[in-house]
């Protein structure tokens, strides 16, 4: 809320994110590399004029089973020329958001993220992001 735009705060943003509406999922988990240090991090996040293209894949979302789930907080470089601990930002994706793809679930000790367990036939999955996909 605090570094949004207008339109990241309002109605289909934060603000039902801050209100407890939706739910967001963290992205920065890569399969490739150990990206819990984000410097390890390969996923770019580009501007093309009014939006993003993301190239990258994610191994771990955080939250994306929740059915509330609505938008992801990507992490990515954006200056790749940067210092090492200065290249990394972090972009909100709706989760509708073309070019996003949730693969499968990896469960954790036998069980997902989902606070609900989803119907059969209905499962969610986790979030594999691959190929140029604008962020609104």
């Amino acid at each position: 809320m605090r570094y949004g735009s207008k339109e990241q705060e309002g109605a289909n943003g934060c603000a039902p994110l801050m209100d407890g509406e939706i739910r967001s999922a963290f992205l920065m988990t890569e399969p490739a590399v150990a990206s819990s240090d984000a410097t390890n991090i390969e996923t770019s996040i580009a501007r093309d004029g009014d939006h993003y293209v993301i190239n990258g894949r994610k191994w771990w979302s955080s939250g994306v089973g929740d059915p509330r789930c609505k938008i992801a907080i990507l992490m990515g470089k954006t200056d790749f020329k940067a210092a090492k601990h200065q290249q990394q930002s972090q972009i909100l994706v709706p989760l509708d958001t073309p070019g996003i793809k949730v693969e499968k679930m990896l469960p954790v000790f036998g069980f997902d993220d989902a606070p609900a367990r989803p119907r059969p036939g209905a499962a969610r999955e986790r979030t594999r992001a691959e190929g140029e996909h604008p962020a609104r």
